[in-house]
């Protein structure tokens, strides 16, 4: 009498396995596929990002204002100061469009001078009221990023005081 019951429940019980087995495997797949796809997608963000990247820094290098600016020892005397205006109307004209673009900057480091979008400061200032990295003093700042050169680097992403507030962003450097 129990035996009949026995191997229907049984029977169910293994049928039950199986479809949950497929659904299971058939989940996982679509859970992959979809990941893959978001990963693409972002990679092709990323990727947009660094041709918008690279468009900009080849403006700036072919830039004739940065290049005169970067041999002067003082860009501010009153027979140069019309380059630095020039200077920064040229860099805002780049405009990056770009949403995870946050901002950039040049450094010049023989006259202490940065220039950024519609703005310029000596580099004093710029590092302590704009773009401050914690832990990090101005002369270390100036041997890392100002002495010798550095070809296309990413610095691991961290956060940074930017024109006062935190900023978690990824820094990229690159020398003229």
């Amino acid at each position: 009498f129990f035996l009949p019951y026995s191997i229907l429940i049984l029977f169910s019980i293994c049928l039950g396995l199986l479809y949950q087995t497929h659904a299971i495997k058939v989940i996982e797949e679509e859970i992959m596929s979809a990941n893959m796809d978001a990963l693409e997608h972002t990679r092709d963000v990323i990727d947009n990002s660094l041709v918008d990247l690279g468009e900009v820094i080849r403006q700036i290098r072919h830039s004739r204002t940065l290049v005169k600016l970067k041999y002067v020892d003082d860009p501010l005397s009153a027979d140069r100061v019309m380059w630095v205006i020039d200077t920064i109307g040229e860099l805002s004209s780049y405009g990056v469009g770009n949403p995870l673009i946050l901002d950039y900057f040049v450094l010049f480091p023989k006259s202490d001078l940065v220039i950024g979008a519609g703005r310029a400061y000596r580099l004093e200032y710029f590092y302590r009221e704009v773009l401050h990295i914690p832990g990090v003093d101005i002369d270390e700042f100036r041997n890392r990023f100002l002495t010798g050169r550095i070809g296309r680097t990413f610095l691991r992403s961290q956060i940074l005081g930017l024109e006062g507030a935190p900023e978690s962003v990824v820094v990229f450097v690159d020398s003229l």
